[in-house]
Protein backbone atom coordinates (compact mmCIF):
# COMPACT_ATOMS: atom_id res chain seq x y z
CA UNK A 1 0.00 0.00 0.00
CA UNK A 2 1.78 3.12 -1.08
CA UNK A 3 1.78 6.24 1.27
CA UNK A 4 2.15 9.92 1.13
CA UNK A 5 5.97 10.13 1.88
CA UNK A 6 6.64 12.81 4.43
CA UNK A 7 9.45 15.24 3.85
CA UNK A 8 12.99 14.52 4.97
CA UNK A 9 14.33 17.86 6.64
CA UNK A 10 15.49 18.14 9.96
CA UNK A 11 14.62 21.33 11.24
CA UNK A 12 18.27 22.85 11.35
CA UNK A 13 18.37 21.65 7.19
CA UNK A 14 14.68 23.25 6.55
CA UNK A 15 16.32 26.51 7.42
CA UNK A 16 19.81 26.44 6.30
CA UNK A 17 18.71 27.97 2.76
CA UNK A 18 17.28 31.21 4.78
CA UNK A 19 21.15 32.37 4.49
CA UNK A 20 22.02 32.25 1.43
CA UNK A 21 18.74 34.67 0.64
CA UNK A 22 15.07 34.34 0.47
CA UNK A 23 14.43 30.84 -0.80
CA UNK A 24 11.50 28.86 -0.28
CA UNK A 25 11.96 26.31 3.01
CA UNK A 26 10.05 23.92 5.10
CA UNK A 27 7.72 26.05 7.26
CA UNK A 28 7.60 29.24 4.92
CA UNK A 29 4.21 30.37 3.94
CA UNK A 30 3.97 30.80 -0.16
CA UNK A 31 1.38 31.92 -2.42
CA UNK A 32 1.74 30.72 -5.93
CA UNK A 33 0.24 29.65 -9.43
CA UNK A 34 -0.70 26.08 -10.47
CA UNK A 35 -2.23 24.76 -13.69
CA UNK A 36 -1.41 20.93 -13.59
CA UNK A 37 -2.21 17.80 -16.35
CA UNK A 38 -2.92 14.14 -14.91
CA UNK A 39 -1.46 11.10 -16.82
CA UNK A 40 -4.84 10.69 -17.93
CA UNK A 41 -5.94 13.85 -19.75
CA UNK A 42 -7.43 15.83 -17.05
CA UNK A 43 -6.63 19.42 -16.52
CA UNK A 44 -6.75 20.46 -13.36
CA UNK A 45 -8.48 23.79 -12.48
CA UNK A 46 -5.79 26.59 -13.05
CA UNK A 47 -5.27 28.79 -9.67
CA UNK A 48 -4.71 31.84 -12.24
CA UNK A 49 -8.21 32.42 -12.74
CA UNK A 50 -9.20 32.88 -8.88
CA UNK A 51 -6.66 33.86 -6.38
CA UNK A 52 -3.18 32.11 -5.51
CA UNK A 53 -2.94 28.90 -3.76
CA UNK A 54 -1.56 29.98 -0.40
CA UNK A 55 -0.38 27.47 1.97
CA UNK A 56 2.55 26.86 4.24
CA UNK A 57 5.47 24.54 2.77
CA UNK A 58 5.17 20.72 5.55
CA UNK A 59 1.69 21.27 6.84
CA UNK A 60 0.31 18.43 4.21
CA UNK A 61 -2.08 20.88 3.07
CA UNK A 62 -1.42 20.44 -0.37
CA UNK A 63 0.41 17.70 -2.25
CA UNK A 64 3.42 16.15 -1.10
CA UNK A 65 5.33 16.74 -4.67
CA UNK A 66 4.17 20.38 -4.81
CA UNK A 67 5.55 21.04 -1.70
CA UNK A 68 8.61 19.47 -2.57
CA UNK A 69 9.00 21.26 -6.09
CA UNK A 70 8.28 24.58 -4.28
CA UNK A 71 11.87 24.15 -1.91
CA UNK A 72 14.29 26.54 -2.98
CA UNK A 73 12.48 28.56 -5.24
CA UNK A 74 12.47 32.31 -5.30
CA UNK A 75 9.31 35.04 -5.73
CA UNK A 76 8.66 35.38 -9.50
CA UNK A 77 10.63 31.90 -10.17
CA UNK A 78 8.44 30.06 -12.44
CA UNK A 79 9.17 25.70 -13.10
CA UNK A 80 7.56 22.52 -14.55
CA UNK A 81 7.81 19.34 -12.65
CA UNK A 82 6.60 15.89 -13.33
CA UNK A 83 5.26 14.16 -9.91
CA UNK A 84 4.72 10.59 -9.86
CA UNK A 85 1.59 9.30 -8.10
CA UNK A 86 2.79 8.02 -4.92
CA UNK A 87 3.66 12.08 -4.67
CA UNK A 88 0.37 13.03 -6.46
CA UNK A 89 -2.93 11.82 -5.53
CA UNK A 90 -1.34 8.44 -3.99
CA UNK A 91 -2.21 4.91 -4.88
CA UNK A 92 -5.39 3.23 -6.20
CA UNK A 93 -6.43 2.41 -2.20
CA UNK A 94 -5.04 3.14 0.79
CA UNK A 95 -6.75 1.54 3.50
CA UNK A 96 -5.82 2.80 7.12
CA UNK A 97 -7.28 0.30 10.20
CA UNK A 98 -7.96 2.72 12.90
CA UNK A 99 -8.93 1.99 16.83
CA UNK A 100 -11.82 3.26 18.12
CA UNK A 101 -10.29 3.62 21.51
CA UNK A 102 -8.00 5.61 20.44
CA UNK A 103 -10.44 8.39 18.95
CA UNK A 104 -11.39 9.41 21.76
CA UNK A 105 -15.16 9.97 20.33
CA UNK A 106 -18.00 10.31 22.75
CA UNK A 107 -20.47 7.69 22.40
CA UNK A 108 -23.24 9.89 20.56
CA UNK A 109 -20.80 10.76 17.78
CA UNK A 110 -19.06 6.98 17.91
CA UNK A 111 -23.03 5.58 17.33
CA UNK A 112 -23.63 8.05 14.14
CA UNK A 113 -20.58 6.41 12.13
CA UNK A 114 -21.32 4.37 9.12
CA UNK A 115 -19.92 2.90 6.39
CA UNK A 116 -19.36 5.00 3.43
CA UNK A 117 -19.46 8.12 5.35
CA UNK A 118 -16.70 10.90 4.27
CA UNK A 119 -14.38 11.64 7.52
CA UNK A 120 -12.31 15.30 7.67
CA UNK A 121 -8.98 14.02 9.03
CA UNK A 122 -6.28 16.30 10.55
CA UNK A 123 -4.82 18.76 7.87
CA UNK A 124 -7.86 19.03 5.57
CA UNK A 125 -8.17 15.52 3.48
CA UNK A 126 -11.08 13.39 3.82
CA UNK A 127 -11.65 9.23 4.31
CA UNK A 128 -14.43 7.32 3.35
CA UNK A 129 -15.23 4.43 5.96
CA UNK A 130 -15.34 1.16 4.33
CA UNK A 131 -15.70 -1.17 7.13
CA UNK A 132 -16.99 -0.99 11.30
CA UNK A 133 -16.24 -3.43 13.37
CA UNK A 134 -17.05 -3.03 17.47
CA UNK A 135 -13.29 -1.96 17.98
CA UNK A 136 -12.07 -0.89 14.77
CA UNK A 137 -12.95 1.31 11.86
CA UNK A 138 -11.07 1.00 8.24
CA UNK A 139 -10.94 3.82 5.91
CA UNK A 140 -10.09 4.68 2.55
CA UNK A 141 -8.05 7.59 2.27
CA UNK A 142 -7.62 7.69 -1.47
CA UNK A 143 -8.37 10.20 -3.49
CA UNK A 144 -10.27 10.21 -6.84
CA UNK A 145 -7.44 10.96 -9.01
CA UNK A 146 -5.59 8.19 -7.10
CA UNK A 147 -3.08 6.28 -9.33
CA UNK A 148 -2.02 9.06 -11.72
CA UNK A 149 0.72 10.75 -12.55
CA UNK A 150 0.65 14.76 -12.42
CA UNK A 151 2.57 17.06 -14.44
CA UNK A 152 2.60 20.97 -12.78
CA UNK A 153 4.04 24.24 -13.72
CA UNK A 154 4.44 26.42 -10.80
CA UNK A 155 4.86 30.35 -10.24
CA UNK A 156 5.75 31.71 -7.26
CA UNK A 157 4.27 34.75 -6.73
CA UNK A 158 4.47 35.43 -2.60
CA UNK A 159 6.95 34.39 -0.20
CA UNK A 160 7.30 34.95 3.61
CA UNK A 161 9.77 33.01 5.98
CA UNK A 162 8.53 31.05 8.80
CA UNK A 163 9.91 33.65 11.38
CA UNK A 164 7.64 36.42 9.85
CA UNK A 165 4.76 34.21 10.35
CA UNK A 166 2.12 35.11 13.96
CA UNK A 167 3.49 32.29 16.49
CA UNK A 168 -0.21 30.40 15.95
CA UNK A 169 0.57 30.39 12.36
CA UNK A 170 4.09 28.37 12.50
CA UNK A 171 4.32 25.41 11.76
CA UNK A 172 5.59 23.32 14.65
CA UNK A 173 8.92 21.80 13.76
CA UNK A 174 11.34 20.27 16.16
CA UNK A 175 14.08 21.58 17.93
CA UNK A 176 16.82 18.72 17.84
CA UNK A 177 17.94 17.89 21.21
CA UNK A 178 19.91 14.37 20.03
CA UNK A 179 19.78 13.50 16.04
CA UNK A 180 17.96 10.07 15.38
CA UNK A 181 19.05 7.64 12.42
CA UNK A 182 17.61 10.73 9.61
CA UNK A 183 16.53 7.69 7.87
CA UNK A 184 13.42 6.19 9.47
CA UNK A 185 10.61 8.83 9.21
CA UNK A 186 6.92 8.71 9.84
CA UNK A 187 4.16 8.26 7.53
CA UNK A 188 0.64 8.90 7.65
CA UNK A 189 -1.08 6.41 10.03
CA UNK A 190 2.52 4.57 11.31
CA UNK A 191 2.54 4.26 14.92
CA UNK A 192 4.38 6.36 17.31
CA UNK A 193 6.54 4.89 20.04
CA UNK A 194 7.41 7.77 22.20
CA UNK A 195 8.68 9.10 25.62
CA UNK A 196 7.70 12.75 26.46
CA UNK A 197 7.58 15.38 29.34
CA UNK A 198 5.31 17.89 28.66
CA UNK A 199 4.75 21.21 30.54
CA UNK A 200 3.30 24.51 30.45
CA UNK A 201 5.53 26.72 28.73
CA UNK A 202 4.31 29.73 31.09
CA UNK A 203 5.72 28.29 34.28
CA UNK A 204 7.31 25.58 33.15
CA UNK A 205 5.50 23.41 35.58
CA UNK A 206 5.20 19.82 34.28
CA UNK A 207 1.83 18.45 34.04
CA UNK A 208 2.05 14.83 32.19
CA UNK A 209 5.02 12.47 31.59
CA UNK A 210 5.29 9.14 29.82
CA UNK A 211 8.68 8.49 31.51
CA UNK A 212 7.30 9.22 34.97
CA UNK A 213 4.98 6.33 34.24
CA UNK A 214 7.77 4.01 32.81
CA UNK A 215 5.50 3.08 29.79
CA UNK A 216 6.31 4.86 26.14
CA UNK A 217 2.83 6.32 24.28
CA UNK A 218 1.65 5.32 21.59
CA UNK A 219 -0.22 6.62 18.57
CA UNK A 220 -1.36 6.82 15.26
CA UNK A 221 0.33 9.96 13.22
CA UNK A 222 -1.94 12.17 11.05
CA UNK A 223 -5.53 10.99 11.65
CA UNK A 224 -6.09 13.14 14.53
CA UNK A 225 -4.92 11.30 17.61
CA UNK A 226 -2.65 13.58 19.22
CA UNK A 227 -3.25 17.62 19.44
CA UNK A 228 -2.09 19.06 15.90
CA UNK A 229 1.29 20.16 16.74
CA UNK A 230 2.36 16.82 17.93
CA UNK A 231 1.24 15.46 14.40
CA UNK A 232 3.14 18.51 12.53
CA UNK A 233 6.07 17.99 15.11
CA UNK A 234 6.72 14.30 15.35
CA UNK A 235 5.71 14.02 11.29
CA UNK A 236 9.90 15.28 10.94
CA UNK A 237 11.33 13.81 13.70
CA UNK A 238 13.49 10.57 12.64
CA UNK A 239 13.59 7.32 14.87
CA UNK A 240 15.80 8.08 17.99
CA UNK A 241 15.50 11.62 17.52
CA UNK A 242 15.38 13.24 20.90
CA UNK A 243 13.37 17.08 20.56
CA UNK A 244 11.70 19.63 21.88
CA UNK A 245 8.40 20.79 20.47
CA UNK A 246 7.21 24.86 21.32
CA UNK A 247 3.28 24.00 20.73
CA UNK A 248 0.99 27.22 20.93
CA UNK A 249 -2.29 26.65 22.47
CA UNK A 250 -4.32 27.01 19.23
CA UNK A 251 -2.46 23.70 18.09
CA UNK A 252 -2.65 22.25 21.39
CA UNK A 253 -5.57 22.32 23.20
CA UNK A 254 -6.77 25.50 23.16
CA UNK A 255 -9.58 27.95 24.88
CA UNK A 256 -10.50 24.44 26.35
CA UNK A 257 -7.37 23.29 28.18
CA UNK A 258 -7.04 20.02 29.54
CA UNK A 259 -8.12 17.38 32.47
CA UNK A 260 -7.57 20.01 34.97
CA UNK A 261 -3.81 20.70 34.69
CA UNK A 262 -3.87 22.33 31.56
CA UNK A 263 -5.48 26.05 31.99
CA UNK A 264 -6.77 27.52 28.84
CA UNK A 265 -5.11 29.44 26.21
CA UNK A 266 -2.00 27.64 27.48
CA UNK A 267 1.17 27.15 25.25
CA UNK A 268 2.96 23.92 25.78
CA UNK A 269 6.40 22.75 25.82
CA UNK A 270 7.02 18.70 25.05
CA UNK A 271 10.69 16.97 25.40
CA UNK A 272 10.33 13.94 23.56
CA UNK A 273 11.82 10.75 22.05
CA UNK A 274 10.91 8.80 18.86
CA UNK A 275 11.77 5.09 20.09
CA UNK A 276 10.60 3.20 17.19
CA UNK A 277 8.30 3.37 14.65
CA UNK A 278 5.83 0.55 13.26
CA UNK A 279 4.63 0.72 9.68
CA UNK A 280 0.97 0.38 9.34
Amino acid sequence: MATFPSLRLSAAAAFSSQAAGRVVAVGDRVSLHMEGKLSGGEALPRTQEGAPLKFIVGSGQVLPGVEDAVQGMAKGESKTVDIEPAQAFGADKQILTVPLKEMNLPEKEREMLAVGQVLELAGGERARIVKLTDDTMDIDLAHPYAGQSLTVTLELVDHELHSELHADERLVLPEVIEEGDNVTFPNRGDTMVMHYTGKLAADGKVFDSSRDRGQPFQFQIGVGQVIRGWDEGVMRMSKGMKATLNIPSAKGYGKAGAGGVIPPDADLVFEVELLDIVRR
